[in-house]
């Protein structure tokens, strides 16, 4: 299963982290794994995206991304 990552994703931090002064810094310095999961509603892609600056504490977010989102290579979004 290849990394891969939404454009939506900032979007979707911004609305779930609740340590909004963190968001930009996990969007732009993410590391991501994907893997499909079957739901009531559909197929899902459930991605746990990881801030290594908060490594030491363990902050995990978890975000369940639609399977019609458009997916790129973590690679093109990183700087």
């Amino acid at each position: 299963m290849p990394l891969c990552q939404s454009i939506a994703i900032a979007t979707i931090l911004f609305r779930t982290d609740t340590m909004t002064a963190h968001a930009q810094t996990i969007a732009s310095r993410v590391q991501t794994t994907a893997s499909p999961t079957e739901t009531m509603t559909g197929r899902h892609e459930t991605m746990a995206v990881r801030d290594p600056t908060m490594a030491s504490r363990h902050e995990i977010l978890a975000v369940r991304i639609p399977a019609m989102a458009t997916v790129v290579p973590v690679r093109n979004l990183l700087p």
